[in-house]
């Protein structure tokens, strides 16, 4: 339930209902700086182009590419969060991971949100984005190594870390960890 499910037409007025329902969402900014209130038909846009892009039936110049995708999926991990949030408070999920259960009992959605907008990464944020695009994040940690020894240690990880199939199946995206403030950069590798 991503990038599909956010982008069918009913889904679409789900979309438009957390836009109208949470301040929140409608204070919510895209990169240039407007605001989903000055822009809502935009959001709904940036989703149909990041499906579009997905299954190859829209081809846009790389640097729209990037900023659009970088605004999708901002914008697909926020409304992830209203539709975790609303199930999670219905009580209709019965096999909601834990991890939502502590993460809404700990903050609410606009504290989570707000977080986001730093663009700092912690292991909750991670954890929002790998859910949402049902992705794994190998994490490449250099950010306790000595650049000045002789042999530098590199940690790595991945999360999720669950070994469950459905999990172990999720495309896997690198990222390296360069010093303690959470920046990640992503590594791109050819087979």
């Amino acid at each position: 339930m991503t990038i599909a499910f956010f982008c069918n037409p009913l889904c679409l007025q789900a979309v438009r209902r957390a836009f109208s329902r949470y301040e929140f969402v409608r204070q919510w900014r895209f990169i240039d700086g407007s605001n989903i209130v000055e822009n809502k038909e935009h959001a709904i846009n940036l989703l149909q182009n990041l499906w579009d892009l997905q299954h190859g039936v829209k081809y846009l110049e790389d640097e729209m590419v990037e900023r659009h995708c970088m605004d999708a999926i901002r914008l697909l991990v926020l409304l992830w969060i209203v539709h975790c949030f609303e199930k999670t408070e219905a009580g209709q999920w019965q096999h909601c991971p834990t991890f939502y259960s502590e993460l809404f009992g700990n903050r609410n959605p606009r504290q989570i949100i707000q977080s986001l907008y730093k663009s700092q990464l912690s292991n909750i944020e991670m954890m929002l984005l790998t859910d949402t695009l049902r992705i794994r994040v190998e994490l490449l940690d250099y950010s306790y190594g000595d650049v000045n020894a002789d042999e530098s240690k590199l940690s790595q990880s991945l999360i999720p870390q669950d070994t469950d199939k459905e999990i172990t199946s999720r495309p896997i995206l690198t990222f390296l960890k360069f010093n303690r403030h959470n920046f990640l950069y992503p590594l791109y590798h050819t087979v």
